[in-house]
């Protein structure tokens, strides 16, 4: 098996396992005693599950992005409303982050996050509503570059 299908199965198995296992949902008891419940007035948080979106070009992959976001929302019936809706509101960014990436990206180039959470949030606004979202928080953002990639150098 080439190296290029390892490496593409590797990534489609990590990212089932990381998306099906890797993270669980707080327990009720454990919300009720978290810093990170919050006052109905000050809108509700709603963690999402981490993402792998893997950057393919010329049928490689090239690079590897893990993000963690959470969603506030304006109110905790705002809140509500979207976790019913979680699972299109996931598809929705995973779709659009897995196109721009993959047009667009360059090893030479770094994402900047003020735009990239802009067009997050404009994606989110148009799945859930924008009387409902107040923002998009990016709790964690990494970038892995294939060493396979052509033009990437190591040693730089």
């Amino acid at each position: 098996m080439s190296s290029k299908k390892l490496t593409l199965l590797i990534l489609c198995a990590g990212f089932f396992i990381f998306d099906s296992y890797g993270y669980t949902e707080p327990s009720d008891d454990h919300e009720a005693n978290s810093d990170q419940v919050t006052a109905p007035d000050s809108g509700q948080f709603i963690r999402m599950h981490p993402m792998l979106i893997p950057v393919i070009q010329d049928k490689e992959v090239v690079a590897t992005y893990s993000i963690q976001l959470v969603i506030e929302a304006f109110s905790v019936n705002d809140a509500d409303s979207i976790r019913k809706i979680q699972p299109t509101v996931r598809d929705a960014l995973l779709t659009d982050m897995y196109g721009v990436f993959s047009v667009v990206w360059d090893s030479k180039k770094r994402v900047h996050l003020p735009d990239f959470k802009t067009r997050l949030l404009r994606v989110a606004h148009r799945v859930a509503g924008k009387e409902r979202i107040k923002s998009i928080l990016v709790q964690s953002f990494q970038q892995q570059i294939s060493t396979q990639h052509r033009g990437f150098d190591y040693r730089k």
